[in-house]
């Protein structure tokens, strides 16, 4: 993947997932099958790229809690803990000791996709950073939380600060850089790129400059800080009325000149399935990451209601964004070449 090798060869390790609108044909096919509704979407082609997620997404925790609510449905979906766990073992072995932040969505999810872990092979050691500080001599440790210098964050900066100083081939993750983050989402602006420009749309900083791009844009566009997450603090351009957006412009720059971006806005498709209804869903590729080596772990499909997820503009599994859902085992030839020219 050629756009990875700018922004984090030689220093990134960890998880990362590519959220993607997913196009559709637009007939759509239904088959019986044994009593079974199939409906058939045809060939799936990528449109957008419109969020990144790093560090410890929550998707595989997510899996994790689905398959133990539905044993039906771990039995023929793949694991993605397990997945995580060969890789996990490959490069550090067995012995994994996980410093737990303090989160909502770990809190009620985390235990079962520990369990999943040690399932699978991995000597798991579950421990507060807390504790961590206390004896850390020669344990190979995975961060699994968040952390940013500003909004919020699942571990201390006083813990941040402690583990700068321990050895960074022990450590799964990554630590953040001296803004304070690992990454954010100027890695989804434009790159000179044809086809990778094509796919992150038109995208920019939220500076003085950029106020008159917006204004002129606005129900095109989302607005959203670079170092967000769980679909906090975003405006959408088409919820307001022209001078109410220009003031959520206004009052951003000057509360924070580059800390928040414009992005295209990047629409899921409507999907009706009768008698249900109508949905929206995405796709969305999880990778092990090493520097500039990207290798495919799984894809978790999610889908929503479309009124909610219009609405909101977001789904969001912690926020009761339908369901998080399938697990696909493959990605298709469309998926195949998109990715391959990132």
């Amino acid at each position: 993947m050629r756009f990875w090798n700018d922004p984090f060869k030689y220093s990134y390790k960890g998880l990362v997932r590519f959220d993607l609108v997913p196009k559709f044909n637009s007939t759509l096919k239904i088959v019986k099958k044994g009593g079974i509704t199939i409906y058939d979407l045809g060939k799936l082609d990528i449109a957008k790229i419109y969020e990144l997620n790093d560090r410890s997404p929550e998707c595989g925790v997510g899996v994790s809690a689905l398959h133990s609510a539905r044993e039906d449905l771990a039995g023929f979906q793949p694991s993605a803990a397990c997945r995580f766990a060969q890789k996990l073992k490959k490069k550090f072995g067995e012995n994994i000791t996980l410093i737990r932040g303090k989160g909502f969505l770990k809190d009620n999810w985390g235990d079962i996709f520990f369990e999943d872990l040690k399932r699978c092979g991995i000597n798991l050691e579950v421990i507060s950073p807390e504790e961590f500080i206390i004896d850390s001599k020669n344990k190979t440790i995975y961060l699994f939380g968040d952390y940013r210098k500003e909004g919020p964050a699942e571990f201390t900066e006083q813990f941040m600060e402690y583990i700068k100083n321990y050895p960074r081939e022990k450590i799964f993750n990554s630590l953040p850089n001296e803004h304070g983050y690992i990454s954010d989402k100027r890695l989804l602006f434009p790159k000179g790129i044809f086809y990778w420009d094509n796919l992150v749309g038109d995208n920019r900083v939220l500076n003085s400059k950029a106020i008159k791009f917006g204004l002129e844009k606005q129900n095109n566009l989302v607005l959203k800080p670079f170092l967000g997450s769980s679909g906090g603090d975003i405006f959408m351009g088409r919820l307001f009325s022209s001078q109410e957006w220009k003031e959520i412009l206004e009052s951003y720059c000057y509360l924070g000149e580059g800390k928040y971006g414009l992005f295209e806005a990047c629409w899921l498709p409507k999907l009706k399935l009768p008698p249900f209804g109508e949905y929206a869903i995405d796709i969305n590729p999880t990778f092990w990451a090493e520097g500039d080596c990207l290798e495919y772990l799984y894809t978790i499909s999610r889908i929503d209601e479309w009124n909610r997820y219009w609405k909101q503009g977001v789904i969001n599994v912690a926020k009761g964004g339908g369901f998080i859902g399938t697990l696909i085992d493959y990605l298709n030839n469309a998926l195949k070449n998109v990715l391959n020219l990132l």
